[in-house]
This record gives C-alpha cells, sequence and structure tokens, in this order.
C-alpha cells in the first residue's frame, strides 16, 4: 500500500494534533506548520519526531505532499500559494475564512485539488442530504439553528451552522437568516451560538417549532475523532486524484 505523507499545519492544535496521533497506516506526518508565537522544534508522534516549522519556512517541505490545514483563516492564508505552486493537493479543516482569504483559496484551486469543509463529520454530510429532503416546512413552524461548541472556539456562528443555514433558506428561495438576539422574526431562521466547556464535542440542533409540535434534527460528535475521520477520507481522495484540481466538499466526495 501507498504511503501518504503530510504537512499538517497547525499540529499544536487540537484539531491537528488528534488527526496526526489518529492516521491509518498507510499515512504518516513529515513536517507540521505551527503559529508564530510557537517555538520551533519537534513534535514526538507514534512514528517518531516531527520536525516543527513556521510558515515562511515551507521552502523544500510540502514538496507535492498533501497539506492538511488544521489552524486558522491566518494559518490558511499563509500557505495555500506554497501549496498550489509545489503542487501539493490541501484539505482545509479551518473554518471562519474572509471572503478575500476565500478567493486566494479559489485561485490555488484553479491549480491543485482542494477540499474545503466548515465540518469534516461524515453525520454532518448526511444532515445535508436530509435539509434537502426536510424543507421547505408549512409556515407555521418558527426555524432555528442551535450550535454548541466549546469556549475556546473563536468563530460564531460555526462554520457549519452558517452553510446549513444557507441551505435551509435556499430551500425558501431565500429565507432571512437573524444573528442578533430580540424579539422573534417568523420570516426568518434564527442561529444561536453557544461557547462553553473545554470538551472537545460539538452539537448542531435546527429545530422547527409549531405552536402544538415541534420537529427537531440534531447531530452531535463526542470528540475530534469523528472529524479526523473526514479528513482521512478526504486525503485518500485528493492523493488519489491529484490530477483533478478544483474546489470540493465532504460531501462532494462521499457523493463520488
Amino acid at each position: 500500500m501507498k504511503r501518504t505523507e503530510l504537512v499538517v499545519v497547525g499540529l499544536a492544535g487540537r484539531l491537528g494534533s488528534s488527526v496526526a496521533r489518529n492516521l491509518p497506516g498507510n499515512m504518516t506526518v513529515a513536517a507540521g506548520i505551527v503559529s508564530r508565537d510557537t517555538p520551533i522544534g519537534t513534535a514526538d508522534l507514534q512514528d517518531g519526531k516531527v520536525p516543527l516549522l513556521h510558515a515562511d519556512s515551507l521552502e523544500g517541505v510540502l514538496e507535492g505532499r498533501v497539506v492538511v490545514d488544521c489552524s486558522s483563516p491566518e494559518g490558511t492564508s499563509s500557505i495555500i500559494g506554497s501549496a498550489a505552486a509545489s503542487g501539493s493537493p490541501v484539505v482545509i479543516a479551518a473554518t471562519g475564512h474572509s471572503e478575500s482569504q476565500l478567493q486566494s483559496i479559489r485561485k490555488a484551486a484553479e491549480r491543485i485539488p482542494v477540499v474545503l469543509e466548515s465540518n469534516f463529520s461524515v453525520g454532518i454530510a448526511v444532515l445535508r442530504r436530509i435539509v434537502e429532503l426536510v424543507f421547505p416546512l408549512p409556515d407555521l413552524f418558527d426555524l432555528s439553528i442551535v450550535e454548541r461548541h466549546n469556549s475556546s472556539k473563536k468563530d460564531a456562528p460555526s462554520g457549519t451552522a452558517k452553510d446549513l443555514a444557507s441551505r435551509i433558506s435556499g430551500r425558501y428561495g431565500g429565507l432571512a437568516i437573524k444573528l442578533t438576539p430580540g424579539a422573534r422574526n417568523a420570516a426568518a431562521l434564527e442561529i444561536l451560538s453557544v461557547r462553553a466547556g473545554n470538551g472537545g464535542g460539538s452539537e448542531h440542533r435546527i429545530l422547527a417549532e409549531a405552536p402544538n409540535e415541534e420537529i427537531e434534527l440534531r447531530h452531535t460528535t463526542m470528540g475530534s475523532l469523528a472529524f479526523v475521520d473526514g479528513i482521512v477520507r478526504s486525503v485518500e481522495w485528493v492523493a488519489e486524484h491529484r490530477n483533478e484540481k478544483g474546489l470540493y466538499s465532504l460531501s462532494d466526495l462521499i457523493s463520488a
């Protein structure tokens, strides 16, 4: 079985370290990219010590290896151009990108395969399909999304909540999405974000509430391994389809 070498961006973080420590036997980490405020050194993984680098030390490191970005929008910006230039496929698990950062990702995808996901859980990919089947509902239902993550998550609402809201809105031909607190707007889909605790899990609930009944769709992860599964699937796909440049989602790969 051919071995796939990875460069993990954000190796010192919760998700990056979980990816590095839970790879299948045919994948290994060649190097880790860490933030500027993290001392450069080595990470002791199961397969041995891995060099830690800053993004300005990428020359000669990428060499067409698969890049797994578990960092931040700024981390993505620091490596995406170099990855495209070196022909390195990229799997992006960072969220909260601005429009200009997304434009840089799209530009890179003109040269290499890029998988960009707000949530690498396979269950979320299934939930998206369910949304397509369930909505729109009769207008007596008030629609809400409640998403919960640990207190260290910086962006709110989560990328997953925004993606689900956009998909539901589209099923209604452009339903308004409301993020701020205040009186209920029956003609809008409301999103509530909760940031609490230090656990590794997350939850997304889609609520449709009428005066005398309610419908709830809920997806819960117990920890980062749920996301590792989807990231590994994505790495396998881009490693096998290096010449299929373009921007993909995990849903695309599952459907393929």
